[in-house]
């Protein structure tokens, strides 16, 4: 690949100081002191701090100068199965803390730390870790491999910093959507715990709630599966209805489904359970307590629950059975995996407004929330690929940020 004349074709090693951490002996680690920054805390891109994997070192020992971080430090996990994609930049409040061995430190020499940083969260870096990562139990990588990353860079340093810039605005946004969702997401549950429970009653609404079972609330059927599952006969990929696999259920949007990957045939239908569009159904096995309404006829297997003939509002009850997902997993039943039985489904008990009026209005202030989470991530989405975009653009030279007045 071509590259501009006055930029760099080299690599991590000539173009950063690298450093990997000190062999702390675990039998050390204390409760307080100055924080450790071992393999589990690195994530994508933050720092996990979290209680139970946080550590600290009793003393700041002098002697171990070398390995105190600094703001800026970009650090890089070199174990585990996101090995590649686990790094982070230190920030002031994750100091002081100390660097651990098997993570990585960088500190740019020829190259913007910011530019740097931008580097090492790009896809051609995951890429050149996943050719070199070990494919053990538990994968790594040497300092080597890092090192020999290779990266293009600007001779200008002021070109540099334009395109550290331009990428780390298109992170803020996309920091900004993040926070923004992170926070409908907490009011959402809020919500859920105040408005689904009757401790917070919505204005206009005054009548009483009542006790019941979910089985008095609807006809709770369980699915069927055609035997042996594995062949053929039963599937037909042209057929409008669709066969609904856990891992559907997993990738919608937790209220409709639309798209499955399997559809089934007159023979395979025969030998399940079908339902109409708009029928809501519950996972039972392995992963238990999912709920979801249909949005294409569908067949379901025995790891599935139709609730139909309802008495409630359905969309209350989608949100109702979302709140109910930890205690029928309590009530599951242990063996090869989780499950619950028809029984189980049908004497969860719930509480609910007597007013129908009242139902639906919940539902509708759930499902607006809702929307409004899935437009933020669509957002992320969106930029997240515009951000791929100015990566292959900008890291390359094939796309010039012109410097100011310009």
């Amino acid at each position: 690949m071509s590259i501009p004349d006055d930029w760099i074709a080299t690599n991590v090693g000539n173009s950063a100081a690298f450093l990997t951490g000190f062999p702390f002996a675990s039998t050390k680690f204390s409760q307080a002191g100055v924080r450790l920054i071992r393999g589990s805390n690195v994530k994508r891109g933050v720092l996990d701090w979290s209680a139970e994997i946080t550590k600290y070192w009793p003393i700041n020992d002098s002697s171990l100068r070398a390995f105190i971080l600094r703001e800026g430090d970009i650090v890089i996990a070199m174990d585990g199965a996101l090995v590649g994609r686990s790094f982070a930049r230190i920030t002031s409040t994750d100091l002081p803390s100390f660097l651990v061995q098997r993570v990585a430190r960088l500190r740019g020499t020829m190259v913007d730390q910011n530019l740097l940083y931008q580097w090492i969260g790009s896809h051609a870096f995951a890429r050149h870790v996943d050719d070199r990562k070990t494919h053990t139990a538990i994968p790594h990588i040497s300092p080597n491999d890092i090192r020999d990353f290779p990266i293009l860079i600007p001779s200008s340093s002021a070109e540099q910093r334009r395109i550290a810039e331009a990428l780390s605005d298109a992170d803020d946004l996309i920091a900004t959507l993040e926070k923004t969702k992170a926070k409908k997401q907490a009011i959402k549950q809020g919500l859920m715990q105040q408005l689904l429970t009757g401790k917070t009653r919505l204005p206009g609404f005054t009548k009483t709630w009542s006790s019941t079972t979910l089985g008095a609330l609807a006809s709770i059927s369980r699915g069927a599966s055609p035997r042996p599952i594995a062949s053929s006969r039963w599937f037909d990929s042209n057929s409008d209805v669709r066969w609904v696999r856990i891992a559907d259920v997993s990738r919608s949007d937790g209220r409709t489904l639309r798209v499955t990957t399997q559809a089934l045939s007159p023979d395979g239908i025969a030998r399940s359970r079908f339902l109409k569009a708009g029928t809501l159904i519950m996972s039972i096995a392995a992963t238990v307590g999912i709920p979801v309404i249909t949005g294409v006829p569908t067949c379901i297997h025995d790891g599935f629950v139709a609730l139909e003939n309802l008495k409630a509002d359905q969309r209350f009850l989608l949100y109702l059975l979302k709140a109910s997902e930890a205690t029928l997993r309590e009530a599951g039943q242990s063996g090869s995996q989780m499950n619950v039985n028809t029984d189980i489904v049908r004497g969860l008990a719930v509480r609910l407004p007597d007013d129908r009026n009242e139902q639906e209005r919940i539902a509708e202030v759930l499902w607006d929330l809702d929307d409004q989470i899935f437009t933020l991530e669509r957002r992320i989405v969106k930029n997240w690929t515009i951000k791929q975009g100015m990566l292959q653009q900008l890291l390359t030279g094939r796309t010039r940020l012109p410097a100011k007045g310009e």
